[in-house]
């Protein structure tokens, strides 16, 4: 998903929040569907929140999504 607007707009809480969802969803929780709809964790949905104003380079975003997976991002040169 990619979020975007005016400062003040309620970018933040709204992608919180829907981030919040996903991350119970399917784990039993009343927010994540209840016990009749739990899931397997291997099944669920994986969450990786990424700033890209904190990267340094557009085209990090995929190591930093990597990374946030739990993956090993592969090693940037200095070209990025």
């Amino acid at each position: 998903v990619y979020v975007c607007g005016l400062p003040g707009t309620g970018k933040s809480l709204t992608v919180s929040q829907a981030e919040k969802m996903i991350r119970c969803w399917g784990d039993g929780s009343k927010e994540g569907g209840g016990d009749r709809h739990a899931l397997p964790a291997k099944e669920r949905p994986r969450v990786a929140a990424v700033n890209c104003m904190a990267l340094s380079e557009p085209r990090h975003v995929f190591a930093r999504v990597i990374e946030e997976l739990g993956g090993v991002p592969p090693a940037l040169d200095a070209n990025g």
